[in-house]
């Protein structure tokens, strides 16, 4: 009854029995009230198929489903008017016609053309329908993270007795035996095929299975994460006392807070949360404003109103366990240490309509000022930090001593570090003078260390990539006595002969306009030979990788492509194709004794098609081999392409070039037409003509680079392969970043160029606030960059001073545009890196770690006397000479 009272309806009501009444508003309160709603999804017939002989009539039912949103009408004004359709193809703004299209496929972020029907086409795939039997598993190794989709039923045909017998039959064998099936399920033919687990249920005298969807083998990841209780440092040492560590009082804490929320552990025996009364409020919330829409008029108008009480009922946890858990929240707050942020202060805009000021003439001359030039060239002070080398380097003679100087030539490999020597030998070769110092001296002939040689199994070079013999003597004495410290020698060695290709990574462009007074020997390279697969080591070298059936069939294509593209090479072609035998033969002929080259050829002509590409881009070869990983899938690393979705070595899904000779020979058979690169490789040729030329002397850095100049000031073209200097947009203001070509050393460039300006006091360039000059650069990724770091402290902070004393070092760290790596895990990194005995001495260092991260790419170098170039700040400089501070007797 309702609580309004009406005269007509009190005296009505005595004469009618079981009377009821209502309001409009009482009914319009019960519309916004959410109520449960159970639908039924429809059965689908289906074949549940044992065995060839043994098929069951089943009936496939989903148990839940996805609850849908209202549905969107359309109107027309005129039923009977006719309607068309049209399709036009444009490019820009000019029509295409359909004849000059094909049909093309996506393959990661990029189109592949379908091929014609003459050249195989692609292969059709095909399913049937039904679910199929595969085998079963214990219950017990069942896991519930693997199971994705919607739960749903499977349950005998109801027309069909035999079909119920066989059924239980096999529901019953499954739970008696503790077992789970698992099955692949098309849901019609020639549909995509599901994995998935069917768990028997028997509830009293219903009978049915349970179906779960799985994932396939290669639609699982497996990342790697650090231990949550386990902390330790580079050289394997665990860490008693760290920040991501918890005490026991905070475990403690933790637990006692986690228990006193539990809903179960209370004395109210009623239970809190209903699932048939708990709703989806997203859902019921839109359904609210359409209703409110329709009968208001306009939302904005009349604001929607709460929503019901009903609806947010489980959005809070209840009131006693909130009681129950103050005290512990409170001594978790206490134990953490935990206290509220300070909130950000809101900027408004500084310039209002008062503060605008009308345009004043700007003198150019007072803004820019007077040119100054220096009267003291730099060329000793760069040519005397030449000889001596950056940081203490050695001599190629002093390599060599130490090279020879190894002794004791039967003890076998001690260290894992044949690859080291490998990249040590590639580097000397770069260099030809110097190739030619170690080969010529004593007659020792230099090789590389094959993976049949290596012992630890790090090395990928084959036989057939190592030229000569290797001298086992010199080899296993290098790697037992030197290994990498031989090679930082030989590394410090090729700077100070001016052969490295060093990276500034510094602001303002004065490092190019001060090395104009730099004057150096040229380094004598013989030129690398540019094929159809680029040029080896520069950024124009090339690739063949190939997509093998298996790998198609499978329709990995797009991931393996993205794998490629992610690391950052470029692709050049491709294209898919089915391959012949004679394309196959030859493809392979390399293996042409091998056993299983007659089955591997039929294999890749077996119909299937397969995608060939070319990749292009720094040491893509080598780096690409890494990526796809040992031919072997059971060897290869975990994360490479082979390791993640090959099954085994007759099916490894990928084929990459091994060497720069194979990759221009796979190129020219599956890339015929592909033109030749013709990059200007970047060397000097050596000469012995003394003429005058039109051309300026390339041993005449100055005059080249004032030849640059002034071709740049005539509006000529310029080739940036002969450039000393190239300037790279970062798309940030006030920031330059500047590259240095080979043979210049950025720090020794930024220290000629700042004490010429301690001499003079005097600038080059005006508004350059500092220069940070940068040695080696990575990816600022935590992995690639704990290996520079490695690299680059091992270098310079591997031994201590002349007394055998560990040097004070201090970091300086500077992070723009950049919020991946933080900055106590950068800083935090760069120690671990650092090996005893040196030490941090923030107020009086010997040496400073410079970490520049800007964006993507992360930077380090390793210099001396930072204070006393006030931070590679040239303006500091100058305010110190003008008050009489002579900064070269300081330190």
């Amino acid at each position: 009854m309702s609580d309004h009272e009406n005269p007509f309806i009190d005296r009505l009501s005595p004469y009618i029995e079981n009377t009821t009444t209502d309001t409009l508003d009482h009914q319009l309160d019960q519309l916004k009230k959410p109520h449960p709603s159970s639908s039924k999804s429809a059965a689908q017939s289906s074949r549940f198929n044992i065995s060839d002989e043994i098929s069951i009539k089943v009936k496939y039912q989903k148990a839940v489903g996805k609850a849908m949103k209202l549905p969107l009408k359309s109107l027309r004004a005129d039923n009977n008017s006719k309607v068309s359709t049209s399709q036009v193809h444009r490019l820009g703004d000019s029509k295409v016609d359909s004849h000059n299209l094909i049909r093309a496929y996506h393959y990661g972020s990029i189109l592949v053309p379908r091929p014609d029907e003459s050249e195989g086409g692609f292969v059709e795939f095909t399913s049937e329908a039904g679910i199929d039997f595969l085998s079963t598993f214990p219950a017990s190794t069942f896991k519930r993270d693997m199971v994705i989709g919607e739960p749903s039923f499977i349950y005998a045909d109801q027309s069909d007795g035999s079909s119920g017998l066989a059924l239980s039959s096999f529901i019953n064998a499954l739970d008696k035996n503790g077992l789970i099936a698992l099955v692949r399920y098309a849901r019609t033919k020639d549909e995509k095929p599901y994995l998935g687990l069917c768990l028997p249920v028997i509830n009293g005298q219903t009978e049915y299975l349970q179906y779960l969807r799985i994932p396939f083998a290669d639609q699982m990841r497996n990342y790697s994460f650090p231990s949550l209780e386990r902390v330790v440092t580079k050289s394997g040492e665990p860490l008693q006392n760290h920040k991501y560590l918890p005490t026991d009082k905070m475990c403690l804490a933790m637990d006692n807070f986690v228990n006193s929320m539990d809903l179960h552990d209370t004395d109210d025996k009623r239970t809190w949360f209903d699932i048939n009364t708990s709703y989806t409020p997203a859902h019921h919330r839109i359904y609210q404003a359409v209703i409110h829409g329709a009968s208001t008029g306009s939302i904005i108008k009349e604001e929607l109103p709460d929503a019901h009480p009903e609806l947010k009922k489980y959005l809070e946890p209840p009131s006693f366990a909130q009681k129950r858990s103050i005290d512990a929240l409170e001594n978790c707050k206490n134990e953490f240490n935990l206290t509220k942020p300070t909130p950000k202060a809101k900027y408004h805009c500084r310039h209002s309509k008062e503060d605008v000021r009308e345009a004043q003439e700007i003198n150019i001359d007072d803004l820019l000022g007077k040119p100054t030039t220096s009267p003291r060239p730099v060329d000793k002070t760069i040519e005397g930090d030449a000889k001596k080398g950056t940081d203490g380097a050695f001599t190629p003679d002093q390599v060599w001593q130490t090279l020879n100087n190894l002794d004791d030539p039967e003890e076998v490999y001690e260290n894992n570090i044949a690859e080291d020597y490998n990249e040590l030998i590639r580097e000397v070769k770069e260099d030809t003078q110097f190739w030619s110092f170690l080969r010529e001296n004593e007659g020792e002939k230099l090789s590389l260390i094959t993976s049949g040689e290596d012992e630890h199994g790090t090395s990928e070079v084959t036989s057939s990539q190592s030229r000569n013999k290797l001298t086992t003597m010199f080899a296993r004495s290098f790697i037992r006595q030197t290994g990498r410290q031989a090679t930082r020698a030989f590394s410090t060695a090729r700077a100070s002969n001016n052969s490295l290709r060093n990276v500034a990574f510094g602001v303002g462009a004065a490092a190019a306009l001060g090395a104009t007074a730099l004057a150096t020997k040229p380094v004598h390279l013989d030129a690398p030979q540019s094929t159809i697969a680029g040029t080896e080591g520069t950024f124009s070298e090339r690739s063949f990788v190939m997509i093998k059936p298996d790998g198609v069939s499978r329709q990995i294509v797009g991931k393996i492509i993205s794998r490629f593209e992610e690391r950052g090479y470029k692709l050049v072609a491709v294209k898919t194709v089915t391959p012949s035998k004679e394309l196959a033969k030859e493809h392979y002929i390399d293996l042409a004794a091998r056993p299983f080259y007659p089955g591997l050829v039929e294999y890749i002509t077996s119909g299937t098609p397969v995608v060939a590409l070319v990749w292009e881009g720094k040491d893509v070869i080598r780096q690409g081999r890494r990526m796809v990983g040992a031919t072997n899938p059971l060897q290869s690393d975990p994360g490479s392409i082979r390791g993640t979705y090959a099954v085994s070595v007759g099916r490894n899904i990928i084929h990459a070039s091994d060497s720069f000779e194979s990759a221009t020979k796979e190129i020219g058979l599956h890339f015929p037409d592909l033109k030749v690169q013709s990059k200007k490789a970047e060397v000097i040729k050596e000469t012995d003509n003394k003429e005058e030329t039109p051309e300026v002397a390339e041993n005449d850095i100055k005059a080249q680079l004032a030849q640059e100049l002034s071709e740049m000031n005539d509006k000529k073209k310029v080739d940036n392969s002969a450039k000393r200097f190239v300037n790279h947009q970062t798309d940030t203001q006030c920031l330059i970043y500047l590259e240095v070509r080979k043979p210049f050393d950025p720090i020794a460039i930024v220290k000629a160029y700042l004490n010429e300006v301690i001499e003079t006091g005097k600038m080059r360039t005006k508004y350059i606030q500092r220069l940070t000059p940068i040695s080696h650069l990575s990816h600022a990724t935590e992995a690639a960059f704990e290996a520079l770091c490695g690299m680059i402290c091992q270098s310079h902070l591997s031994k201590g001073d002349e007394e055998g004393k560990g040097r004070k070092y201090r970091i300086e760290l500077g992070k723009r545009s950049h919020n991946t790596l933080k900055r106590d895990d950068i800083i935090q990194t760069v120690v671990d890196s650092i090996n005893s005995p040196h030490k941090i001495d923030l107020s009086n260092p010997d040496r400073w770690v410079i970490v520049e991260i800007f964006k993507g790419v992360a930077g380090v170098s390793v210099v001396s006397e930072y204070d006393k170039y006030r931070k590679f700040n040239p303006f500091s400089l100058i305010e110190a000479k003008n008050k009489g501070e002579d900064k070269r007797d300081e330190l």
